[in-house]
């Protein structure tokens, strides 16, 4: 009886496992480092919609200068000596200095996660994230290839940062508000900004002291450019890596002159463009790039860039290992989360078939086309 015990226990355990966090993980695709995604039941699936709003972290609104006060405004001397800024690189697009008032919201105290992702792709029947999607016939079977197929596959384990283009971070952060019927998106630009800042102080780094400490509360760039999502100490207000890692998805368009017209309340970046906002900076660049104020424009479909296509194998739910994003909560007031309901009958949504299906929008000009929700 014992033996027989011993042996089901043995074909329980070989067909799937338990992560660290208890969540039962099935076999399925396996990256080269032994990653494996959680089964997506609907209570592993509950239990990761729960824990993604716990750690929800509330901030109160209020007023503050939104911009590059290091390089924009008379503090620079006293900024640089306080934070012990060596080098900080300007911008045109991170000027003028202007006042924004915002109402309070919530932001995840960390960048989603392949563990997280992974789940919301099983749940919503949508493609995997592959790992493996260099193309040999671009790079050529050479050291440089090899290597940065070896990079890649370390970069996709669960406690990474997803690597997402802006339609999938969009959708995800969607779709937990579709399940617990919460207002949940992507932040504003500016909200971001106020995080990072620690409601909106002239701190140039997020980081604990607002000062760069390599290799304590900032990675080395040497020691690799992506890391998991909480493992360096977060900013006064309990927010990991939003300087550095991955530069990350806001909810706006890019404008390079928005500053000049932004209003005061509540802005959330203009109607229409082409180009949406990143934030952080990402690990790929030096400390000097990656401060609080600064603003990347991306453009949010590769499929008309012909050197990316050539260089990756993209298929369907594929994203650059590049890009990573954060949900918040637009409700100005505290919410009982224990209480919280999970309907996960509810469909989730599609923004790239919202995008191609706008007014005007069509397939071979889908580049400059509107995303409105």
């Amino acid at each position: 009886m014992k033996l027989l015990v011993l042996f089901l226990t043995l074909l329980i355990l070989l067909g799937c496992e338990h992560s660290a966090s208890g969540f039962e993980t099935p076999k399925g695709p396996i990256t080269p480092d032994g990653y494996r995604p959680p089964a997506p039941t609907d209570e592993n699936i509950k239990r990761m919609v729960r824990s993604a709003i716990k750690n929800m972290i509330f901030i109160e609104g209020g007023s503050f200068s939104m911009g590059n006060v290091v390089c924009f405004t008379d503090k620079k001397d006293e900024l640089v000596q306080k934070y012990q800024i060596q080098h900080i690189v300007c911008r045109s697009n991170e000027a003028p200095v202007h006042e924004v008032k915002l109402d309070s919201f919530y932001l995840n105290k960390f960048e989603i996660s392949y563990f997280e992702y992974d789940l919301f792709t099983q749940a919503t029947n949508r493609p995997w994230i592959q790992f493996d999607i260099l193309n040999p016939k671009w790079w050529g079977q050479s050291s440089s290839y090899e290597s940065a197929k070896k990079r890649f596959s370390k970069l996709r384990t669960g406690e990474m940062p997803a690597a997402i283009d802006w339609f999938q971070a969009s959708d995800y952060c969607r779709w937990l508000g579709v399940v617990t019927n919460l207002p949940i998106d992507l932040p504003t630009e500016a909200e971001w900004e106020y995080a990072a800042r620690n409601h909106g102080h002239d701190v140039p780094y997020a980081t604990d002291n607002g000062k760069q400490e390599i290799g304590r509360n900032y990675p080395d760039h040497d020691a690799g450019d992506r890391h998991p999502v909480s493992s360096y100490p977060p900013n006064p207000l309990g927010f990991h890596h939003m300087t550095g890692n991955v530069a990350e998805w806001v909810h706006d368009w890019f404008d390079e002159k928005y500053y000049q017209a932004s209003p005061i309340y509540e802005p959330h970046g203009p109607n229409t463009g082409t180009k949406k906002v990143l934030r952080g900076g990402s690990g790929g660049n030096t400390p000097y790039y990656n401060h609080n104020f600064k603003r990347i424009d991306e453009d949010i479909d590769y499929t008309h860039d012909k050197d990316i296509l050539e260089m990756f194998n993209f298929k369907e739910g594929d994203a650059l290992f590049q890009h990573g994003a954060r949900c918040a909560i637009h409700l100005a007031k505290p919410i009982d989360i224990e209480s919280l309901k999970i309907d996960l009958s509810k469909p989730a949504p599609d923004s790239r078939k919202e995008w191609l299906t706008t007014k005007n929008a069509k397939p071979e000009n889908n580049k400059h086309a509107q995303l409105l929700h």
